[in-house]
């Protein structure tokens, strides 16, 4: 069964950020408990960046405080890249100050999940956070649907139809009856 989804479905990606170890560790076993993904890690900021660079993600787990690019850099720098800024972001970190969170949330975290790790919470947003991400993936994918089927009545139109009457058609989405020798 897991065979046959694996054909259909690419795996989840996750990326967990920590420059600590244990952390990293931690929430690996963690995501292995529920989440059938492919796990992957950096230890700072930098090596984020590398790594997003490198591969697509489904979701980014990623602290706070770490030596010379913090979580806030990363998060930065992924909102104003247009191929990275629709990964869904949680931040880890235990500092618990009301402000950092907010200002997480409007740099554009999805969620915020404190040190030490509840595993019920963690894997409540974790889920929220993929099933969202994949919900917008599926929009995104509609959307290019209906531009393609558009683009093909249009084409029709244009193989069929007179240009003016196109163009009629067009600007006021209703056509006056008249005769066209074409």
């Amino acid at each position: 069964r897991r065979g046959r989804r694996a054909m259909t479905t690419p795996r989840t990606r996750i990326l967990v950020v920590d420059d600590d170890e244990n952390n990293i560790f931690t929430l690996e076993r963690r995501l292995r408990q529920f989440a059938d993904a492919d796990i992957s890690s950096a230890r700072d900021g930098r090596a984020a960046i590398g790594a997003l660079g490198a591969g697509p993600f489904d979701l980014v787990l990623l602290d706070m405080r770490m030596p010379e690019m913090d979580g806030m850099a990363v998060l930065e720098r992924m909102k104003a890249d247009m191929a990275l800024r629709d990964i869904p972001v949680i931040m880890v970190s235990a500092v618990d100050d009301f402000e950092t969170v907010l200002k997480c949330i409007k740099l554009g975290a999805e969620d915020y999940v404190p040190k030490p790790f509840n595993p019920d919470l963690l894997r409540a947003r974790v889920e929220a956070a993929l099933e969202r991400k994949r919900l917008r993936d599926q929009e995104a994918g509609f959307l290019a649907q209906l531009q393609a089927e558009k683009a093909r009545v249009n084409d029709l139109l244009h193989s069929v139809l007179p240009k003016s009457v196109v163009s009629e058609l067009m600007a006021s989405a209703r056509l006056v009856p008249r005769r066209h020798d074409e």
